[in-house]
């Protein structure tokens, strides 16, 4: 069995509207998506069921799933999580079958919960189909996270939601041109152009 820790949760917070809404669960991934955007984040460590603790006598679920829960189950469950680190499944979540539901259990050894959900009824898009395409690759670009998120909030202050993305072809692979981020507040009259050097292309 695979392991959920908090991240595989966090991602319920991006869910879509309306016929979208919720978070699906499989037993390698948790995914979201708004018809914008899909997210999906792989389970983590994989552990033999024998080496999970039973949690109020409820055994880690041996079948495979595919469910939906709603935003709100899944953040309970990620701040339901134990903090304490050791063992792999400290900070970790994992399916069991309680009473002919499927819920999430968790354990930190001196204490354990079972937390128990509603199944949205909700007809999840093929995501297999934009995953697993057969997509041509044009360039892939290599950044540092913590550069993009604080270029976004800079654009985020001024009001900008939608902005471009450019990456320029380099004449030789091994000198890369920057990226362009520009967007626009036409209500300021205000543009942003943003230059950022690839960590690797």
């Amino acid at each position: 069995m695979r392991l959920f820790n908090k991240v595989n949760f966090s991602i319920g917070k991006l869910q879509g509207e309306r016929h979208l809404e919720g978070m699906r669960i499989t037993s390698d991934f948790t995914e979201v998506t708004n018809g914008h955007y899909l997210v999906r984040v792989g389970t983590t460590a994989e552990i033999k069921n024998d080496d999970l603790p039973a949690v109020n006598e409820q055994l880690p679920l041996a079948e495979k799933i595919d469910i939906v829960i709603s935003a709100e189950s899944a953040e309970k469950i990620k701040k339901s999580l134990p903090k304490v680190k050791g063992f792999v499944f400290n900070e970790s979540a994992w399916p069991i079958k309680n009473n002919g539901n499927i819920g999430f259990a968790m354990s930190d050894l001196a204490t354990g919960q079972v937390f128990q959900f509603q199944k949205q009824d909700v007809r999840w898009p093929d995501s297999e189909r934009i995953m697993k395409k057969d997509y041509k690759e044009q360039a892939k670009v290599g950044f540092k996270v913590d550069y993009m998120i604080n270029l976004c909030r800079i654009l985020q202050e001024a009001d900008i939601a939608f902005a471009n993305l450019t990456i320029h072809k380099a004449d030789e692979p091994q000198n890369p041109e920057p990226m362009k981020i520009e967007g626009e507040n036409k209500e300021k009259d205000q543009k942003i152009t943003i230059m950022l050097m690839p960590a690797q292309i």
